[in-house]
């Protein structure tokens, strides 16, 4: 039996949602649409969005529903914040699970594509990005530019998940959306490509 043979048995036995954490790029999106399209449960999509148009009493009330099993996902920064006054009670009724990516370069890289060049557009899930020669050596980072994005993984950690799963060990069978595709190195991207591997290289969460 699979870990996510795992979850659905646990959600189904004790009639509780699923509410997926992760940073953006890990893969949260892919993951809920596996799940929900695998085990028959309604998929939500991303809530609690910041900029939503619904209020958020909607999306609370969503996920203390017990009239059918949901999954959903929490991925903006600021979103976590604001759920950490509300998920001593809402645990009551949601697992949670924690996507990861272990690897903090990549999963960088793509961060700083989709933030400053991607035309939004088209979408961020599910893409084939070609080569480009204009974006090689593109952006310099900065160390906020790494602690930003450093804290976006952290915060995860504030809320004790069920279950810790990572991108790399997942084949998103089922998914609405897949993997980004990169025709090339992405983290190429880099103008300082050194210094960003001298500070992501040898980062590791703290309970791996």
């Amino acid at each position: 039996m699979s870990i996510l043979d795992n979850i659905a048995n646990q959600v189904t036995t004790e009639n509780k949602n699923i509410l997926i954490l992760g940073a953006p790029r890990s893969g949260t999106h892919a993951l809920g649409s596996m799940l929900a399209n695998n085990y028959k449960f309604n998929y939500q999509g991303e809530i609690l969005r910041i900029d939503s148009r619904f209020p958020w009493e909607n999306d609370l009330k969503m996920l203390e529903n017990h009239s059918g099993i949901s999954v959903s996902q929490v991925v903006q920064y600021s979103s976590k914040i604001k759920l950490s006054n509300y998920i001593n009670n809402l645990k009551k009724h949601i697992i949670i699970i924690n996507l990861r990516r272990r690897n903090k370069l990549k999963q960088f890289a793509s961060w700083v594509y989709f933030n400053r060049y991607h035309n939004e557009s088209t979408g961020w899930h599910s893409q084939t990005i070609e080569f480009d020669q204009s974006l090689v050596g593109k952006f310099t980072i900065t160390l906020e530019d790494i602690e930003l994005f450093l804290v976006e993984q952290l915060i995860d950690s504030y809320y004790t998940s069920a279950y810790t799963l990572y991108y790399e060990d997942l084949i998103f069978d089922g998914a609405t959306q897949s993997k980004n595709i990169y025709k090339f190195d992405i983290t190429t991207i880099f103008a300082n490509l050194d210094f960003v591997k001298n500070q992501l290289d040898d980062w590791e969460y703290i309970d791996e």
